[in-house]
């Protein structure tokens, strides 16, 4: 295990066992945007404006330092970023604008080794004097896309001082309450709390998903991704059941995952993998870093439930795994090594500099071409992760991730084929019992030409706002309610809400709801329980809640 100087969160202690336990290296690899600008930008402006952000948050100034045997993680009191300056090469206006995607393209799969390089970096592609995009990365390691929102709109606050030659940009910003080494400080105190909870959970867990009808023998893992796409219409039946039920659409998509795997492999339990922001405080919201928290989910399929019956199971389990989600993740991974992973991701807008005419710019959402050995002596049962976005018009851009060492790409397209089947009864019939998937490939089978599947490949994920329910006037909300309409406008990306309009049908999750939870302790004084949000998920609902918290 890597020597550490610096006090990591979880995510970050896992990164260094996974990073590490194989020779040669992986890579974490990183959080990456790119923005188009149409405007007069000054790439020197730029550079500077990065290296005041690495002084005001010292996760940027991170350094790795093979030494020994060991990696000595440490803070830098300074720390120059990386800022590159290329111009588009081409005749005409299409020539410069493929080699831009071509460029950012090659950016976003370029893989860092942590002890060579810094952890930020920019690329800035001048396509004309007025026209630019600029790429945006910072090592995973030290960084997680939440951090991103906040680098963007402290960096377009700091370029604009800067343009404006105002003596000292950072005082602009407000102070941060909590530096990213105390956070860290303060989740390992945390792990001793929570600990007996996961001790439990995982108690006699398997470690991995099997037998895994499809899945070979394989030493390696190379990413593979097949996209698939869930209609407006059937997302929107999703959305419909989860509210039934009280549920939010991850604990729906998570309910149909698990039926699948259940019916895929014949295992009745089920562990899961999904990550979470890791801020339950208010005071976490401004810190940049690494924060994430990967957080397993264990649930029981046993006794042939209804699909109902199934996202009541997984609700529970949500539930219960959020109200202790800080805790020791890296050291319950070596025991849990090959859960199937969920990420369940909710597109309100897509990245822009603040203070500048900028829109996003296409960019993989994940390096492409991973190809990894699996540590010494061991072989690769990861089973196949599930990804989902939600779009701002209703639907859904899915897709399976799997190592293709070990499986083929009909086993990936059968999957996403069952899994919207899965979704298909849950919102017809959520009764119905989940039936084995009949046809299942075997490992001779699953070396077959791939047949043609009836799923829409996906598209760039929307960045348009979701439509605004119809409601024509502004609710009469007074006190303690218009506070609450206020924070949910805010977290939901909306203007107006009315009074029985239910949190979950405006397309709210737990993610989300943590956030509005947060913003209900800081201003309103009330520490909510996860499930009084869906109990009642109106705002008169959640502001009887906060009534009868206070007067406790």
């Amino acid at each position: 295990m890597p020597h550490v100087q610096a006090v990591l969160s979880t995510q970050q202690e896992d990164f260094l066992q996974w990073m590490f336990e194989s020779d040669p290296p992986r890579d974490a690899g990183s959080v990456s945007v790119a923005v188009r600008l149409t405007a007069v930008f000054d790439p020197h402006l730029l550079r500077r404006a990065l290296t005041l952000l690495t002084l005001r948050h010292e996760a940027l100034r991170t350094t790795c330092r093979a030494a020994g045997g060991t990696l000595e993680v440490a803070i830098a009191d300074t720390l120059e970023p990386e800022v590159r300056l290329v111009r588009a090469a081409g005749d005409t206006p299409a020539e410069r604008e493929a080699e831009a995607v071509r460029l950012a393209h090659a950016e976003r799969m370029r893989m860092n080794d942590v002890t060579r390089r810094p952890l930020v970096r920019a690329l800035v592609i001048e396509l004309a004097p007025r026209a630019h995009v600029v790429v945006l990365s910072v090592h995973h390691f030290a960084f997680d896309g939440w951090s991103m929102g906040i680098v963007l709109t402290e960096l377009g606050v700091l370029y604009s001082a800067l343009s404006a030659e105002h003596p000292d940009p950072l005082r602009l910003l407000r102070p941060l309450p909590m530096t990213y080494g105390a956070y860290c400080a303060w989740t390992r105190r945390q792990w001793s709390l929570n600990q007996p909870y996961w001790d439990a959970l995982l108690r006699g867990a398997p470690p991995a998903l099997g037998p895994f009808p499809g899945r070979r023998p394989a030493v390696r893992f190379r990413r593979r991704v097949h996209r698939f796409e869930i209609d407006a219409a059937l997302g929107s039946g999703l959305r419909a059941a989860a509210r039934a039920r009280r549920a939010s659409p991850f604990m729906a998509v998570t309910a149909c995952w698990t039926a699948l795997l259940a019916a895929w492999t014949g295992s009745e339990d089920i562990v899961l993998m999904s990550p979470v922001p890791g801020r339950t405080l208010p005071e976490h919201n401004g810190i940049v870093g690494c924060l994430v928290q990967s957080m397993y989910l264990r649930i029981d399929a046993g006794g042939a439930p209804g699909y109902g019956e199934l996202l009541d199971r997984t609700r529970a389990a949500v539930l219960d795994a959020l109200a202790h989600q800080t805790h020791a993740y890296h050291r319950l991974r070596p025991q849990i090594p090959y859960p199937s992973r969920i990420h369940y991701e909710s597109w309100r807008v897509g990245p822009q500099l603040p203070g500048l005419p900028s829109e996003p710019f296409p960019l993989p959402r994940d390096p492409e071409e991973l190809d990894w050995a699996a540590p010494p002596g061991t072989a690769d049962l990861s089973a196949p992760t599930l990804v989902i976005e939600e779009r701002g018009d209703g639907s859904m851009a899915a897709a399976v991730v799997y190592n293709a060492y070990g499986y083929a790409p009909r086993t990936a397209a059968l999957l996403a084929e069952s899994f919207c089947d899965h979704i298909r009864v849950m919102v017809t019939d959520p009764g119905r019992r989940p039936a084995a998937r009949r046809g299942r490939p075997s490992p001779s089978s699953d070396r077959k030409a791939t047949p043609t599947m009836s799923v829409t490949p996906s598209v760039t994920p929307s960045v348009t706002p979701p439509a605004e329910p119809g409601v024509t006037e502004q609710p009469a909300f007074t006190g303690l309610e218009l506070q609450i309409h206020q924070i949910w406008c805010e977290v939901l990306g909306l203007t107006r809400i009315g009074p029985q309009e239910d949190l979950l049908e405006l397309g709210a999750h737990s993610l989300t709801i943590n956030q509005i939870a947060v913003r209900v302790h800081a201003r309103l004084g009330a520490d909510l329980p996860l499930y009084v949000f869906y109990e009642d998920p109106t705002i008169p609902g959640i502001a009887a809640a906060v009534r009868a918290a206070r007067a406790e």
